[in-house]
């Protein structure tokens, strides 16, 4: 008997020793690296020198960034690696997930749909989805409140997020019946009555918009969106390659460990969701698409009208608007818009910010969902270090 107790009390220890090395580990790996120096100079050399001490100070994979003032780029730069074992480094031409900055995108599509006539604002769920079995309160709900989080949809079951189909035909099935699933019981919030993020909400517009057009979700963005503005390399889930040494990976922490996610496996969001941002792209698509914003139906080859544009620009609640945040920032000479999206599906993190006043704007992604809360609050002070040197060039 006292040599069990001896073997139990010596396995409990071995466990305990065990425990406080990886909490230890985990502690370390945790700590920042040296703080940054501030940005010296809006060039390449300048934004090259910035995000290397970003990158060091979180301990990110790799990072890129472009400034782009007035439709050209005035500063770019990338350091870091593709995947964590350092063989390949990334670079500023890879593809990006772009995460939730999506949303925007996907209004934008839909905004498109909306001019030509295909669908309305005020297009409701019981409209548009007619033949399925809902509770009665959702009937009502316009995709413009689905578009601006303000529907009160429910998050999906833990099933949904694991549901990786992605052939078109089943896919399309899939939405159905999520959305016949989150459907089927009363809101418990009014919709339009409260502000509520919703990836959810965005499948749902996009599954109006499959039913307005006859058209999967993944060809309405190529048609509306990414064919008009050249984002040629503009795609759906983790950027993949013929040889996935070519791509970079999404990252995530495990404990004390950054666990690189192969593009070839589910190293994204389920694709069902794909409207709330699935989607990814090299940053001259991006850009593309800020200065069509930017733009905001005032050139000649602008693909909305200045009125949508500034529909979609508008708040709703909570400084939200169409897929943007709609906020106001004194970079040196008072009060102006700040127009800004992030994204993350956890192994990525994406910025966009525009300043229209400047007609600029500013992009920052890693491949590194490490301690996500703690990236993006660095990234949005960086990116408005960048916006005031932008409103000091004169």
């Amino acid at each position: 008997m006292k040599l069990f107790l001896k073997i139990l009390l010596g396995f409990i220890l071995l466990i305990a020793l065990a425990i406080g090395i990886l909490w230890f580990a985990a502690k370390q790996s945790n700590k920042p690296g040296p703080p940054a120096d501030p940005l010296t100079s809006l060039d390449d050399a300048g934004l090259k020198a910035a995000i290397d001490g970003i990158a060091a100070e979180r301990k990110l994979v790799g990072m890129a960034a472009k400034v782009m003032v007035g439709g050209d780029v005035i500063a770019q730069a990338v350091t870091g690696w593709r995947t964590k074992d350092e063989q390949t480094a990334l670079q500023l031409d890879d593809l990006y997930h772009m995460g939730s900055i999506g949303k925007s995108m996907s209004a934008t599509a839909i905004a498109r749909l909306v001019e030509a006539g295909a669908m309305s604002w005020d297009d409701t769920l019981g409209s548009r989805l007619s033949d399925m079995e809902m509770d009665a309160a959702w009937a009502d709900v316009t995709l413009s409140q689905l578009l601006t989080h303000t529907a009160s949809i429910p998050r999906g079951p833990i099933s949904g997020m694991i549901n990786q189909v992605s052939e078109p035909v089943r896919l399309a099935e899939v939405r159905r019946e999520m959305a016949a699933t989150l459907l089927s019981e009363p809101p418990r919030v009014a919709p339009g009555s409260a502000f509520a993020y919703s990836n959810e909400g965005f499948m749902l517009a996009s599954l109006m918009a499959e039913e307005a057009t006859g058209e999967h979700w993944e060809t309405i963005i190529r048609t509306q969106l990414a064919a008009p503005l050249s984002m040629d390399r503009l795609g759906f889930g983790a950027p993949t390659g013929e040889d996935t040494a070519e791509v970079p990976w999404g990252h995530r922490k495990l404990g004390p460990a950054k666990i690189a996610a192969d593009p070839s496996e589910a190293a994204d969001n389920p694709p069902w969701m794909a409207a709330a941002g699935t989607m990814h792209m090299g940053l001259d698509d991006l850009l593309s698409y800020a200065q069509a914003h930017l733009d905001a139906g005032q050139s000649s080859q602008a693909i909305l009208s200045p009125a949508t544009f500034e529909r979609l620009h508008t708040p709703d609640m909570n400084d939200y608007a169409y897929g943007w945040v709609v906020q106001s920032r004194d970079l040196g000479d008072g009060p102006e818009p700040v127009i800004w999206h992030n994204g993350s599906n956890t192994m990525w993190y994406a910025l966009l910010v525009l300043l229209p006043d400047r007609n600029a704007a500013i992009t920052l992604v890693t491949n590194d969902g490490s301690q996500l809360s703690l990236t993006q609050r660095r990234f949005d002070a960086f990116a408005m270090e960048i916006a005031e040197a932008i409103s000091t060039r004169g």
